[in-house]
């Protein structure tokens, strides 16, 4: 939660009640838009006010703000669990890359032997061709 400043005395207006925020209110700052408000304005209580003035890297977000954090978490959330989803096709696909290359190997390996076999009934045939 932002820390007031002097620079900004009594020049902040409070969203909701357009009245100066000064030093001495109560006065919480919108994270995204820097805008200050009023604690009570916002239905922060003097108690969590007072909570939230302890805790450096807390951060707080004006309604319509949160709202739009809230959607931008949502659609961050879909697009990670697209991503996974995305990571797990793209290992099964390496998967039977990887598949095909081995099948592919033992199918040159039986040309090969196919054309081996074919060398030897050439010879054989040329052999037996001489000796008639």
């Amino acid at each position: 939660m932002a820390q007031r400043k002097a620079s900004y005395r009594d020049t902040e207006k409070c969203g909701v009640c357009d009245k100066s925020v000064g030093d001495k209110d109560s006065g919480i700052q919108c994270e995204l838009r820097e805008k200050w408000w009023h604690a009570g304005c916002v239905k922060i209580s003097d108690d969590l006010y007072k909570v939230l003035n302890k805790m450096p890297y807390l951060h707080w977000f004006c309604e319509l703000c949160n709202n739009s954090a809230c959607k931008l978490l949502f659609n961050l959330a879909e697009l990670n669990n697209r991503m996974e989803n995305m990571k797990k096709k793209s290992d099964d696909l390496q998967g039977k890359v990887r598949e095909m290359e081995q099948k592919t190997g033992e199918l040159k390996k039986e040309v090969s032997n196919v054309n081996d076999r074919i060398d030897n009934f050439e010879k054989k045939y040329r052999v037996l061709k001489h000796q008639k």
